[in-house]
């Protein structure tokens, strides 16, 4: 029967390329546990690189917060006009 079938609402998410301090990575890891985002990638080198998938209502907040600790986000278009 259908209604015992379990559903899955699909959320948008933007998907964001990150580098940071391998220090950095434990705060990244807990914000991302609070607002429902997932590391989908880790590469380790002489950083750490992400690859964060966000919804797309927290993008603005977790692009913040990386501001705010540091963290090496892609240039935009919109970070090139300012």
């Amino acid at each position: 029967v259908l209604s015992d079938v379990s559903r899955r609402t699909q959320v948008p998410v933007g998907r964001l390329a990150i580098t940071l301090d391998f220090a950095l990575q434990q705060p990244v890891r807990h914000w991302c546990d609070q607002h429902e985002a997932h590391v989908e990638d880790v590469g380790y080198g002489e950083g750490v690189s992400m690859q964060v998938a966000v919804p797309e209502a927290s993008v603005q907040a977790f692009v913040a917060f990386c501001r705010a600790e540091g963290v090496t986000l892609p240039v935009t278009e919109e970070d090139d006009s300012e």
